[in-house]
């Protein structure tokens, strides 16, 4: 059936929802949604959530204001854009839209990442193929800036969050001279990006997921390949910049890529792909 990847929240009523990506040929991706009651031991069957012509792939799930958010990319009309859809049970969605960001028609831009300010507004990180990672903001009630800040010319899974202490933190992996490895950069306004941080260098790390803990420290886990398969493997940091020693999470024949994960009071919750 090949479910490539899921992204995972805290429902307003207290379940767990999973959106997942179903892709049985890697070019005919639809979304998929499951519940938990019991924090994560079962799960719901799966329920449909978009089944559309085209593409549909890459995708965030978050809530804001008891409303449950899917942001995802779809090449629906030709090309890859970036959409949301929201519901308020997380089974009827609605709301179709279109996030314009002021690329040409022509232009892929996928891989949306949203994270929900204290003020209530959103920042995105997003893929513009060709061009690199890059960042949008949109204020409570708002419209997507169309700036088109650009994190870094060549990153690819670009993922953001934000300290409490008003710090951004970008994670992303790149090609260089065919070698993929973690990287990250910080900020203080989505604008003007940090010198580049190395987290792996065994030239073939891929998919890092960041967040910050309750005791305000920036976590990362990524797909690493040791022994001819990927594991995950994590990092903390306090600051950004200095992250701890490498601590393996998975450690299987098998490949397990694509991780997320999110903070909830005193418990973590990682979703990854086992394949």
């Amino acid at each position: 059936v090949n479910y490539i990847a899921g992204r995972i929240c805290r429902m307003p009523d207290g379940r767990l929802l999973a959106i997942v990506e179903r892709n049985p040929d890697w070019g005919s991706g639809d979304f998929y949604a499951t519940f938990s009651s019991d924090e994560g031991t079962t799960w719901s069957a799966l329920d449909t959530v978009l089944f559309e012509p085209g593409n549909q792939s890459t995708h965030c799930v978050f809530v804001a204001n008891d409303t449950v958010y899917l942001f995802y990319a779809s090449d629906e009309s030709g090309y890859y854009k970036i959409y949301s859809i929201h519901s308020v049970d997380g089974s009827v969605w609605t709301g179709k839209t279109q996030i314009n960001l002021d690329w040409p028609a022509t232009q892929n831009v996928y891989d949306p990442v949203v994270i929900v300010e204290e003020d209530g507004s959103l920042s995105m990180s997003y893929i513009s193929m060709g061009h690199g990672a890059y960042v949008a903001h949109c204020p409570a009630g708002g419209d997507w800036d169309k700036d088109k800040r650009q994190i870094v010319s060549s990153g690819y899974r670009t993922r953001i969050c934000k300290h409490p202490d008003g710090t951004y933190l970008a994670a992303y992996h790149r090609n260089i001279s065919g070698n993929y490895d973690i990287h990250v950069k910080t900020s203080q306004d989505l604008t003007n990006w940090s010198a580049e941080i190395d987290i792996t260098s065994n030239g073939n790390s891929h998919d890092a997921w960041c967040s910050v803990s309750p005791d305000e420290k920036y976590f990362l886990y990524y797909a690493k390949n040791t022994s001819g398969a990927y594991n995950l493997y994590r990092k903390y940091s306090d600051d950004g910049t200095t992250w701890s020693d490498e601590e393996m999470f998975t450690s299987d024949p098998t490949n397990n890529t694509q991780p997320s994960f999110f903070f909830d009071d005193d418990l973590l919750h990682v979703m990854w792909t086992h394949a």
